[in-house]
């Protein structure tokens, strides 16, 4: 995907964005979209792309998932880390090829098989939050992702 260097920002220090609670992480840069709004689904599990996930569906096939059997399909998926396996990118490139893709990843340390997925299939993605990001949000909360300034603000 075009206008994606990788770049990532690494200001960790928690911001206050038009009067809304944000938070402040390391966010991908370049992206053609970086700024997203939508729905959260938490998980309290580290996840592999490879295996935990129906590429098509975008469900939770993991037993072992706070998600387990919901789907993670245009939402803003938050989890603590990444599990292994390099496919994991090509997987997340999938998913998203197939409309079954996060519309951002939130995640409190990444690893360069979540963030390759996210460079190239062009998915809003911020990591290393001062605070853990599983604390500070809540399943089916409404935020507002923008990766080229590693912020993420809680929507009313």
């Amino acid at each position: 995907m075009s206008g994606n260097n990788g770049d990532i920002e690494s200001d960790r220090e928690e911001a206050q964005v038009s009067g809304i609670i944000a938070f402040k992480g390391s966010g991908l840069k370049g992206l053609d979209e970086p700024v997203v709004e939508g729905e959260v689904i938490l998980n309290r599990q580290p996840v592999s792309f490879l295996g935990d996930f129906d590429v098509e569906t975008g469900q939770s096939t993991n037993p072992d998932h706070d998600i387990v059997e919901r789907s993670i399909a245009n939402k803003i998926f938050v989890f603590p880390s990444g599990v292994g396996s390099t496919v994991g990118s090509y997987t997340l490139i999938n998913m998203s090829m197939n409309g079954a893709g996060p519309k951002a990843i939130l995640v409190n340390h990444s690893d360069p098989i979540i963030l390759l997925g996210c460079c190239v299939a062009n998915i809003p993605h911020i990591h290393r939050f001062q605070d853990d990001i599983i604390e500070m949000l809540e399943d089916g909360m409404k935020v507002r992702v923008d990766s080229e300034r590693g912020i993420v603000g809680i929507i009313d």
